[in-house]
């Protein structure tokens, strides 16, 4: 086996992304935004699972990601639940995602998220002069009205829902069912006027969230017109690869995978390199689009200052 240099392979695959993003029309796509873009400063599913049963004092089983050990745990101590989560998702962001920062840039539509965080607001304030748009679960717009490039917290913010409500926030077992299962169903409503009305860019998610997955696969054939294009942008693992074999062997796995995204929920998966982190690779990708696009407009915090010959006279 030869040792491989996947140096040119990854900068023609975050090439490639970034060229089908930019096709994407701004104004008819909707970016679906999940917690690998939050990570590290916020945790993953799995990982506040095992915090949430720990601040509660619950042992009575596993942490998975399960909306029922949230509820478990709630059950088993509601205030410190309330309480931890409060904590955990107000804290400051002292450095905001490049990556993040570049995607508001591309001013889509709106940007809907599972996440319970402020990262996308101050992402959105970092690069935006004007005020920014925000929706919080119960309450978000119809899907015909998303517009201006707002911001819809889909499953509740824990900023300002634990002020009134913590039960508002889809997490636990109880506000799933609320939101998914019982009628009328108002996420069910929503995302099938989403699926229905845009293009979708799916970015910072594994989309392995139950409601979301069986949504994609049961309203597949009746939701998505011919016009409209899913992308769920993804890290390849193949980069990590020493040799060309692996590389190869690995590319191969992830392109059956695609095939199987794009037979069944008519989703069309892109793999970037993530470089040392997938942060990484998405800043690349997301930069390259912003350049394509023109969006690197100036902002009142990102603006490039230039020096005065006058300061350096002393």
């Amino acid at each position: 086996m030869t040792n491989f240099d996947a140096a040119a392979a990854a900068a023609t695959a975050n090439t490639d992304c970034a060229t089908k993003v930019a096709t994407l029309d701004p104004n008819n796509t909707v970016a679906v935004i999940g917690a690998g873009l939050s990570t590290p400063e916020f945790p993953l599913w799995s990982e506040l699972a095992t915090e949430v049963c720990k601040a509660c004092s619950y042992r009575n089983g596993p942490a998975t990601p399960h909306p029922k050990t949230f509820q478990s745990a709630r059950d088993h101590n509601p205030k410190k639940y309330a309480a931890f989560l409060t904590k955990r998702f107000s804290a400051p962001i002292l450095q905001v995602r490049l990556s993040l920062m570049f995607l508001l840039r591309l001013r889509f539509r709106a940007y809907i998220t599972t996440n319970f965080d402020y990262s996308i607001v101050s992402a959105a304030e970092c690069v935006r002069n004007e005020p920014v748009g925000v929706y919080v679960y119960p309450e978000h717009p119809d899907p015909p009205d998303l517009d201006a490039q707002n911001i819809v917290f889909i499953h509740g913010r824990c900023a300002e829902l634990f002020d009134k409500n913590p039960d508002n926030l889809v997490l636990h077992y109880e506000g799933y069912k609320r939101a998914y299962v019982d009628p009328p169903g108002p996420l069910v409503r929503f995302f099938r006027g989403v699926f229905t009305s845009y293009n979708c860019l799916f970015v910072g998610t594994s989309l392995t969230d139950p409601p979301l997955q069986y949504l994609l696969e049961h309203l597949t054939g009746q939701s998505r017109p011919a016009d409209k294009t899913r992308v769920l942008l993804l890290p390849s693992n193949s980069f990590g690869a020493n040799t060309r074999d692996q590389f190869e062997n690995t590319q191969l796995v992830e392109r059956a995978e695609a095939a199987d995204w794009k037979s069944k929920q008519s989703i069309e998966v892109l793999r970037y390199a993530p470089l040392t982190t997938n942060h990484g690779g998405l800043e690349l990708v997301f930069q390259d689009v912003c350049g394509v696009r023109r969006s690197f407009y100036p902002s009142k915090r990102l603006a490039t200052l230039t020096v005065p010959e006058s300061a350096f006279d002393l």
